[in-house]
């Protein structure tokens, strides 16, 4: 069995890498783009200062890094971006949409933003061989691509590299020449472009094995994997944090609900189960199948408002009506959190369980009644075996191997339904993260959760697996 088990770890790892590679393929095949529009971020574009306007608004500029969405998808060639290519993109941005199309206008515009530091060599060069409103685009171009743009984070390691880039960003401030300069103005300025650039030369000399490294690595598909074996989702343009910690700050909240839930369900329709079952037809199971199918009717969004209506407020308030814990209780002993904890889950565990209880509990006595009828069922009865040992030794572990297979799906389906009861409850879970993720088109936290809901389904299914051989002797996994 434990040979087994370690066999069916070390297969989620490329079972989570097919998950991955499928999230990577839709969203690279997608057609337009996630961040299409700063908007979408509910954010606007600014406009002015070029060195302020280098991407369409902060949010869509964490999430294009993280994705790489500026860089190829499979090999980065721009270390040997020639001139001319930029030469050619300038005069197309540059030219009227009555020339040129509003298409390639738009292709043009983006290859430069796209090309960033990789284009600096041939736009230095440039700036020394043009003059008038040419040269004001290239240095426009040129100061977008030198300028190195800051990250909102609390991590200490990209604070100091955000404190060198506002240095480097200040010295490209004060390189560049004025609106309206001068021919001198503009000699000056370039003779200061150039002595900048050869300064920080080395940034761009690269060896066959810089561009070699740089051509996998610098890429839409180099950097998602490379992210992903950190252990790295990126940064959340709504919190300003890691994803990763955000997860592990909410993930507790909706585990402990989840694994509750679960075990509550199990424990109470399993018996029921068998009860109906062995009482089959008759009054008790009748009114228990009613019940239960009148349970499993309502929805969980109706049930929670109601709860909350009903218990939380008014005369008749027995529960807080919302949060996971009270505000102070972190100064308390441990027996007064875990009652303060369980007075506050209470209504959102029942929430969470009437529903999956009355479905269980149905398949349970679904299992039994047809192990009931078997033969050697009927040939312990005949050996003289009690009802009592006939049911529980030998029925009911049969009888619940359906159950044991709904289990593959019930953790993960179940931190996929706290997002409503999240909600309804205000919990600071995966789910109610999860919603403003999605309104907030927060598409690092989704992809996030997407995965982690990947891992719960592997580990739901090894654990039915396993309980297969608890429960039945006649499985074994060698």
């Amino acid at each position: 069995m434990f040979t087994y088990v370690v066999k069916r770890v070390l297969l989620m790892v490329p079972t989570l890498f097919g998950i991955s590679l499928i999230l990577w393929l839709i969203m690279v095949a997608a057609p337009g783009r996630p961040s299409g529009t700063g908007a979408g971020f509910g954010e606007t574009e600014s406009k002015g200062d070029p060195t302020k306007d280098i991407a369409k608004g902060e949010a869509e500029f964490l999430f294009r890094r993280q994705f790489a969405l500026d860089r190829p998808v499979f090999w980065n060639g721009w270390t040997s971006l020639a001139k001319d290519d930029v030469v050619r993109a300038l005069k197309t941005a540059a030219a009227p949409i009555q020339q040129v199309g509003a298409k390639a206008k738009r292709v043009a515009t983006e290859e430069l933003e796209n090309w960033g530091t990789y284009a600096v060599p041939a736009l230095v060069e440039l700036v020394g061989e043009t003059s008038g409103a040419e040269q004001d685009s290239v240095q426009y171009w040129l100061r977008r691509s030198g300028y190195e743009r800051t990250i909102p984070t609390r991590d200490p390691d990209v604070m100091a590299a955000n404190r060198r880039a506002a240095a480097n960003n200040a010295e490209i401030a004060r390189v560049a020449w004025p609106d309206a300069a001068t021919p001198d103005d503009r000699a000056a300025g370039v003779a200061r472009w150039r002595a900048w650039f050869e300064a920080n030369r080395a940034s761009w000399s690269w060896s066959a094995w810089d561009r070699f490294v740089t051509g996998l690595t610098d890429t839409q598909f180099g950097t998602y994997w490379g992210n992903l074996l950190r252990f790295d989702l990126g940064t959340s343009h709504q919190y300003k944090q890691p994803v990763v910690d955000l997860i592990a700050e909410r993930l507790p909240v909706t585990l402990l609900l989840s694994i509750l839930s679960i075990v509550i369900v199990y424990l109470l329709a399993v018996p029921l189960g068998i009860a109906s079952a062995v009482r089959a037809g008759g009054l008790a199971d009748r009114g228990t199948s009613l019940v239960l199918f009148l349970l499993y009717s309502l929805p969980s969004f109706f049930v929670g408002t109601v709860l909350l209506a009903a218990f939380t407020s008014g005369p008749g308030a027995l529960f807080p009506t919302s949060g996971f814990a009270d505000p102070g209780a972190g100064q308390w002993n441990t027996w007064a959190r875990v009652k303060d904890t369980l007075w506050h889950i209470t209504l959102p565990l029942v929430t969470m369980t009437y529903g999956g209880l009355a479905g269980l509990s149905r398949y349970a006595r679904s299992g039994m009644l047809d192990v009931l009828r078997a033969d050697y069922v009927r040939t312990a009865r005949a050996k003289g075996l009690g009802e009592g040992p006939v049911i529980l030794r030998h029925a009911a572990r049969n009888g619940m191997m359906p159950i044991v297979t709904l289990l593959a799906g019930f953790l993960p389906s179940l931190v996929g339904g706290s997002v409503v009861v999240e909600y309804i409850f205000n919990l600071k879970g995966m789910g109610l993260l999860t919603i403003e993720a999605i309104n907030n088109r927060d598409y690092n936290i989704v992809v996030g959760e997407t995965l982690i809901v990947a891992l719960l389904t592997q580990v739901g299914i090894l654990l039915s697996d396993v309980l297969y051989a608890v429960m039945d002797p006649r499985i074994s996994y060698k």
